[in-house]
């Protein structure tokens, strides 16, 4: 039997299948709501949860990161943004204020410095890290799935149990997060699917940068902010504005974080809006896999989608990695049996290109390269600049479809004596567009197959890396 084209007879509502933990297995009907949808509802709730639980802390935090600024020291960014910590932040990525220096080893820093830390298995050696305090660094922290510092720890590995930090936090934001690091549950499966790190760490972070910049500008001390955005003139600002009110400086007195939040909050509500598209791009992934052709995510930068999608808690392992290399398009191979010196792709594959502006030359570049390979072109991200389409070329124009028309290249505040906006929204609904799709391929995979997708486990739980290698050898018999 060809297993790739198999359709087994089974109920429709099983065929639906994964499931929330508030939803039982044997409750679960063709009635409910897609996979993608019941995901989308569950982080906003974790997110509002923050809300209503750390807004003060959050901002307390903005407060320390301005006064470091102020004092001329260094703010060191250690945060969990997903599968990792410049998701979001990458060079000249539009929006971005510049406050904070990406990385931290644990030998750098100085007394009043701050240090935002959550990606603790990232700082240096494995093992128990020192305390900055040491220096005389300032910590504000947050719990991280592979760390101690969530419920549980007892699953993890020995060598991740020893990852405890929240002892010397000053200040400790509470996300949330469990040790899977994912919410959402496959009958017939014991690990959990749907990462959440990077939707919680990406609104927390923007969340203090935008109240930071603004207690700076406050006290007359302004910060460059990076992107191709024209200079805040009045002539500038645009009345076709995605979120016209944020087009107007902002009152400096009053906190910005919230501000973020509801805005983001609501972009997020949108993506339901494009949930079409989400099904339609989710069904030509799903057709490519069971036609024997590869799914490849690619960013231009390694580590954003690219990354994102490979190897991740809760992901799918039928997922593969392109980014823009040194000499261009570059594909990661790291599978048993993958051949280095083979195409990026192929007539038989599909591109899932994540942008964060719809003309960067980069990504057309590779977009166009891409084409040469015949392989099938779809992007999730940002189609606007404040609420317009560029002219020319733009990858969403170019792509098969696209998903995000909600979603926009630069920042949402006009700080008085900030050059350009800050505080973007797009990788926050890129992180949460992709994993929509990811849970409708899911979902359209039991419908079609009968099977469930091979979901990678927790690489820092105890079984997690061998499980791995037991499903890529599935994957390579079936392809998901």
């Amino acid at each position: 039997m060809d297993r790739r084209n198999a359709i087994k007879s089974i109920p429709l509502a099983a065929a639906a299948g994964l499931i929330c933990k508030t939803v039982k297995a044997d409750s679960y009907s063709e009635d409910k709501k897609s996979l993608g949808l019941i995901y989308l509802e569950k982080v906003r709730e974790m997110l509002q949860s923050i809300k209503e639980r750390e807004t003060d802390k959050l901002l307390e935090s903005a407060y320390h990161v301005a006064q470091t600024i102020k004092s001329g020291g260094s703010c060191y960014n250690q945060w969990d943004m997903g599968h990792s910590l410049d998701f979001d932040l990458f060079p000249e990525r539009p929006g971005d204020p510049g406050l904070f220096i990406n990385g931290y080893t644990g030998v750098q820093g100085k007394k009043g410095d701050t240090l935002l830390l959550s990606m603790v298995g990232s700082v240096g050696a494995r093992g128990p890290m020192d305390d900055p305090h040491k220096r005389g660094i300032f910590v504000i922290g947050a719990p991280a799935p592979w760390s101690a510092e969530t419920p549980h720890p007892e699953l993890l590995t020995e060598e991740q149990q020893v990852l405890k930090y929240r002892h010397f936090c000053d200040i400790w934001i509470d996300t949330g997060i469990s040790t899977e690091g994912a919410i959402m549950e496959i009958p017939g499966e014991n690990v959990h699917m749907g990462p959440v790190s990077g939707a919680l760490g990406i609104m927390t972070f923007w969340m203090i940068t935008a109240d930071a910049v603004r207690i700076l500008a406050r006290e007359g001390i302004p910060v460059k902010v990076k992107g191709d955005e024209p200079g805040l003139k009045k002539e500038n600002y645009a009345p076709y504005s995605y979120a016209p009110r944020y087009n107007k400086p902002i009152n400096v007195d009053n906190p910005l974080g919230r501000e973020y939040f509801d805005e983001a909050m609501r972009q997020l509500r949108s993506i339901e809006s494009e949930f079409g598209m989400v099904n339609r791009i989710a069904g030509m992934v799903v057709d490519t896999i069971l036609t024997g052709g590869k799914v490849l995510n690619y960013s231009r930068y390694r580590n954003s989608l690219c990354v994102e999608a490979i190897n991740r808690r809760g992901g799918l392992l039928l997922n593969r990695g392109l980014f823009n290399g040194e000499k261009g398009l570059e594909a990661i191979r790291e599978r048993p049996g993958d051949n280095p010196k083979a195409p990026p792709a192929s007539e038989k594959d599909i591109v899932i290109m994540g942008i964060y502006q719809p003309d960067d030359p980069v990504d057309i570049k590779n977009l166009h390269e891409i084409r040469k390979y015949g392989a099938k072109i779809v992007s999730i991200g940002a189609a606007s600049k404040d609420g317009a389409i560029p002219s020319g070329e733009t990858v969403p124009s170019l792509s098969d479809a696209h998903l995000g028309m909600m979603s926009n290249t630069w920042g949402l505040f006009a700080v008085p004596g900030v050059n350009r906006k800050v505080c973007p929204t797009s990788g926050l609904l890129l992180n949460q567009m992709f994993y929509a799709v990811q849970m409708q391929i899911a979902e359209k995979i039991r419908e079609r197959t009968g099977n469930n997708p091979r979901i990678d486990a927790n690489a820092a739980m105890k079984g997690g890396l061998a499980k791995r290698k037991l499903d890529w050898e599935i994957i390579r018999g079936r392809g998901y």
